[in-house]
């Protein structure tokens, strides 16, 4: 993968960063590992060689990485924002351990 060492839109933080992280876990939910896996690839591409701006609150981005991939970005997204993928975050965020519920 070719590399910016210096995106433009690098540090990411905020809502857009942690919506991104969400999204793979919900993805794993929704489609298993391999899925999961292949969008967290194509988000850290998104930001490190294409230079997209994955921190924006509207998370148009990732939805729109994901519908690249031939995902449904919206359902995943739906899902990361779902009550029961933010409890799982919460713990995860907070120095706990989730192992997938496969």
């Amino acid at each position: 993968m070719p590399l910016v060492l210096r995106p433009r839109y690098y540090p990411a933080g905020g809502d857009g960063v942690a919506m991104s992280a969400r999204m793979v876990m919900a993805a794993d939910q929704l489609l298993g590992q391999e899925k999961a896996l292949t969008l967290s690839h194509a988000l850290l591409h998104a930001l490190w060689s294409e230079e997209k701006d994955i921190r924006v609150a509207d998370f148009a981005t990732q939805e729109a990485v994901a519908d690249g991939l031939g995902l449904d970005g919206a359902a995943i997204r739906a899902l990361a924002a779902s009550d029961k993928l933010l409890a799982d975050w919460y713990i995860i965020d907070n120095g706990g351990c989730m192992l997938p519920q496969h």
